[in-house]
This record gives structure tokens, C-alpha cells and sequence, in this order.
């Protein structure tokens, strides 16, 4: 189940926004560099959503890809899944922070 719910709060929209485009940086960091803790499919994955929730956000929306229930992103299961501690990188930081922020709206 997808949903989508409306932000109305324009600080809380772009607060969204800026998280979704320093883990669009970050990620792209992460992927040049060579030795990363993140695999490069780990990194597609944290990619391919933040760029689905940045279109989203942009229209005014948060979108839940498994709808407002469940929302722990694909990107924070890499994270609790992961052997490697990617929770230390400046990646899965902010990752955490969008999580947290997520969690509560």
C-alpha cells in the first residue's frame, strides 16, 4: 500500500528537502569513493528513493512506499541489516536524521 500524505508546514517541507538532497550528495561521495564502506548496490538502492521522495516532496508530499504504517525506508534497513557499521558514515548519519524527522511527521 502507497501513500502519500500533504506537508503543509513550509519549514518541515524544506527541511525535507535539504536532507534528501545532502544523502543525494553524500551518496554520490560515496559511490566515487574507493573505499567505502556502502557497496554500490547499497548506494543505487539509497538513490533510487531519496530521488522518488525529493519528486515527491517538491509536489508537497512525504510518500510511504509501504504506506503511513510502516516507515522504515529501504535505506535504514540497509543500514540495521548491514555487517559493515554504515550508521558511522556521514551517509547513514543523515539518513537516520531523515528517518527520525520521518518517523514523526
Amino acid at each position: 500500500m502507497v501513500d502519500r500524505i500533504i506537508v503543509k508546514n513550509i519549514e518541515k517541507k524544506e527541511r525535507f528537502l535539504i536532507l534528501t538532497e545532502e544523502i543525494l550528495t553524500e551518496a554520490s561521495k560515496e559511490k566515487e569513493n574507493g573505499d567505502s564502506l556502502w557497496n554500490t548496490d547499497q548506494i543505487d538502492v539509497v538513490s533510487a528513493e531519496f530521488s522518488l521522495l525529493k519528486s515527491h516532496i517538491l509536489e508537497g508530499y512525504l510518500y510511504f512506499q509501504f504506506g503511513k504504517k510502516c516507515r522504515m525506508l529501504q535505506s535504514t534497513y540497509i543500514l540495521t541489516d548491514s555487517v559493515q557499521n554504515l550508521n558511522g558514515t556521514k551517509l547513514g548519519n543523515k539518513i537516520a536524521e531523515f528517518q527520525e524527522d520521518y518517523n514523526r511527521y
